[in-house]
């Protein structure tokens, strides 16, 4: 989208040919993870993780909560991502929890026969629930990671003393 926006600001003399635009974008996504090895082979550190993130999603979904502040810091200490990589991983791997209770969840009914999932409780937090997840991306995408790291902090501090 941006890459679009600043190809049409461009003058005929100053214009951009679209494969070299499209090589430069790859470089720069390249760029942006060249800090992190390869998926594979699998290290140890790896492997801890998947099978600790594993099993606090278990005990997340039991709790009803996504984990997000679990996976968020097992993906910093584990997998040394950056912070607004950790969340972006830990966003997509709670779409998969979500995904799959809403599946095993969407037929059963209680002893009225009524839905286990309330679809009005899901039409009143999803529109906030958007619109965080937006002021979020915006948010993560300029700040320094020192800063998202204190935010990170202080939502988990937070979200700690209130379970408390």
């Amino acid at each position: 989208f941006f890459a679009l926006g600043a190809v049409s600001c461009l003058t005929q003399d100053e214009s951009v040919q679209w494969p070299e635009l499209g090589r430069r974008l790859a470089e720069l996504e390249t760029e942006m993870f060249s800090y992190h090895k390869d998926f594979f082979p699998l290290a140890l550190g790896d492997v801890l993780c998947f099978f600790v993130a594993g099993s606090s999603l278990v005990v997340a979904a039991g709790g009803g909560i996504g984990g997000g502040g679990i996976l968020v810091s097992l993906y910093m200490l584990f997998l040394n991502f950056r912070p607004r990589h950790a969340v972006a991983l830990s966003n997509f791997t709670i779409l998969g929890g979500a995904l799959a209770n809403t599946l095993v969840n969407l037929l059963r009914r209680d002893e009225n026969g009524q839905s286990m999932i309330d679809w009005n409780i899901i039409v009143m937090m999803e529109p906030a629930t958007i619109a965080g997840t937006i002021v979020g991306s915006f948010l993560s995408k300029y700040l320094a990671d020192f800063v998202l790291m204190v935010f990170l902090i202080l939502v988990l501090a937070a979200l700690s003393f209130r379970t408390l």
